[in-house]
Order: structure tokens, then sequence, then C-alpha cells
């Protein structure tokens, strides 16, 4: 077997991605998933996602830095001369998030069918991540302290074929 090389970017791997999940962040919440169509080609076409009545993503809160976090693993099955990958199993959380009335009603209505989350960094609308056709479950902390806010705790979880379908990242020229 001869060897070749990968395909990787001429400056290795940037970990621009934490650009957006180490800082004060919104995110923006549709159902459905992501098609290619849909993915914005300019920082303009972003915007529009998310603002104005007929925007797709509708605003779910602002996290804090590290408030969010998103993990893959890759699946994998047995083969004669080793294991070979079949896929990928997604799963995160969204910390943070303060439990008001509106939320409970939220809340109802997740759990059932697939959405998409849009990260958006504050101050900068020259990136996102998105995380397309998860499913999302709750875990409240209801406080019963003063000075401990009650908190809503999303689940993320997904399975995809091709972790780019489900994981978009893109940063727009300046």
């Amino acid at each position: 077997m001869a060897l070749s090389q990968i395909i990787t970017p001429p400056e290795g791997f940037p970990h621009e991605i934490l650009e957006i999940f180490a800082k004060k962040h919104y995110v923006y919440i549709a159902k459905g998933t992501i098609d290619q169509s849909d993915i914005p080609a300019t920082s303009t076409a972003l915007k529009e996602l998310f603002e104005g009545a007929l925007a797709p993503f509708k605003p779910m809160g602002t996290m804090g830095p590290n408030g969010s976090r998103v993990k893959s693993t890759q699946n994998t099955i047995p083969v004669d001369f080793g294991k070979v990958g079949t896929g990928f199993s997604i799963e995160g959380s969204l910390n943070g998030f303060t439990f008001v009335e509106d939320s409970i009603r939220f809340v109802d209505s997740l759990g059932m069918d697939k959405y998409s989350l849009l990260f958006i960094p504050k101050g900068d609308g020259k990136r996102f991540c998105a995380l397309s056709g998860v499913t999302i479950t709750t875990e409240t902390d209801i406080g019963i302290v003063d000075d401990d806010p009650s908190k809503i705790i999303y689940h993320i979880a997904g399975e995809t074929n091709t972790l780019a379908d489900m994981i978009i990242y893109r940063k727009f020229a300046a």
C-alpha cells in the first residue's frame, strides 16, 4: 500500500468554532433540518435567517461563554481487519437558560420533532455554527433560594452519516 496525503487546510486545522462557543453568543431555533440551499453565503443572508417576521429561526436565548457544548462520537462496527466508521452520534447541552413562564410552554413543545439550532457570537455577524436536525429534551432545575435562579438545560442528540451534514460552520469575509 502506498501512502498518500490527506487534504487539510494549508495552515492545518483551525479551531475557529471555539470563537463562537467560548464567547457570549445568541442561540436561535427552527423546526426541521437545514438543507444545503438554507446555508447562507454572506453575512446579509445569515441575518435573513433570524431577523424579520418571516425568518425561520426564532430567538431561544443568550448563552454565556462555555454555556454550549456539542460532542460527536463516530459509531463503528467490527470487521476482519479492525473497525470501520458507520456514522456519528451527536450529543450536547445548552446550559444557563433562565426558567420563566414562557419557558414552560416552549419546553412542552420539544422532544418529538427535529430542530436546528443557530449559534451567532455576540457582536459578530460574520460567522456562525449550526446544528441541523437534532432532537431536544430538557431538564429543569428550580431553585428555591433568591440568588439561585431556576434554569433549563436543553439536551441535544442526533445521528448522522456525515458529520458535516449536522454540524455546519461558516466564516464570511470581512
